[in-house]
């Protein structure tokens, strides 16, 4: 398989396993991340990437690996799962709720792509040629241009040290009054419409200077010291 096809059908679940077993191995309490890689000419998308981060010391980043799903897990996971989580993040930082949004499906954009499908066809039989667009055509439609596809809460850190550890975020606002997401089958967070957000003078925008990466840093705080 790995010889043959750049993403076979067990490719994934390999990587999930070999991933934990490396964790066990050189990283136990380290945090796994399951995110975008490369992306090369003539694909459509970025590759998936499993990541492993863990601190050198041996304080333990993330404790309970039963948390995150296996690739062979068949727990259904759906949109009040998703709201769930996003709004129990915001009460852990003390951010309001009210700041989460919906992101959806633009309609504007699938509705033009059904336009011009063929008269005896429709969009969960598209016969396209291509099976990656015609899965993914498939998928919005049967989950519905009505029904948002997930969430969103921004998130920053408060730049004030006087206000101590703490976060802030801002209900986002769009011309069209709702959060269309750009075309794709990415997970929501890699298809933010970010230019529909409102204009920011450079003058006015919040910039954050980072550290000098080459300043000498003090040894980090043990874990439970930094949970509130």
């Amino acid at each position: 398989e790995w010889n043959t096809a750049a993403v076979g059908p067990t490719k994934r679940d390999k990587a999930d396993q070999l991933i934990r077993r490396l964790r066990e191995r050189f990283a136990p309490g380290g945090f796994l991340h399951y995110g975008q890689g490369k992306w090369y000419p003539g694909e459509s998308l970025p590759r998936w990437t499993f990541s492993l981060f863990w601190r050198t010391d041996g304080e333990p980043v993330w404790r309970d690996p039963s948390l995150i799903a296996r690739e062979t897990s068949t727990v259904s996971v759906g949109l009040e799962q998703a709201a769930s989580l996003i709004t129990a993040i915001a009460a852990e930082l003390g951010i309001d709720k009210a700041m989460v949004g919906e992101a959806y499906e633009d309609p504007a954009d699938w509705l033009l792509k059904e336009s011009k499908l063929p008269d005896n066809v429709d969009p969960s039989n598209s016969k396209l040629e291509d099976p990656e667009e015609r899965n993914r055509m498939a998928r919005v439609f049967e989950r519905g241009l009505t029904k948002p596809s997930g969430y969103v809460l921004p998130v920053q850190r408060w730049n004030s040290q006087a206000a101590g550890q703490r976060w802030r975020s801002e209900k986002w606002k769009t011309r069209r009054g709702r959060l269309f997401l750009v075309p794709g089958d990415s997970p929501v967070g890699y298809r933010l419409p970010l230019g529909a957000l409102p204009y920011v003078p450079p003058a006015q925008y919040p910039y954050i200077v980072p550290v000098d990466p080459s300043l000498p840093r003090a040894t980090l705080p043990a874990r439970d010291a930094l949970l509130p």
